[in-house]
């Protein structure tokens, strides 16, 4: 039995070694790619579009606590709405 699958277990380990080698090297340069990019210092663009970013969220937030203060303001006011001096047109 075993003199049967000797030429077929050696074909196939013949076969297996192609697969294995091009595994490997795939692993390596997916490996390098990788350390290559950590490696990478930030670039000057992608620092100033973070720098916006954070004035830009920033600037947003003050916003949105300025609208809120004038909401409870106008909410608070003794004046009359839109509403009230047009006359119920409105």
């Amino acid at each position: 039995m075993w003199k049967e699958l000797a030429p077929v277990l050696a074909m196939a380990v013949l076969m297996m070694v192609p697969i294995v080698k091009m595994f490997l090297s795939h692993q390596q340069k997916m490996a390098e790619l990788v350390h290559r990019v950590n490696q990478q210092p930030s670039m000057p663009e992608q620092d100033q579009l973070r720098q916006e970013l954070r004035d830009l969220k920033t600037l947003v937030h003050q916003q949105s606590i300025t609208l809120d203060n004038l909401t409870s303001k106008l909410e608070n006011s003794s004046e009359p709405k839109i509403e009230q001096r047009l006359g119920g047109v409105v």
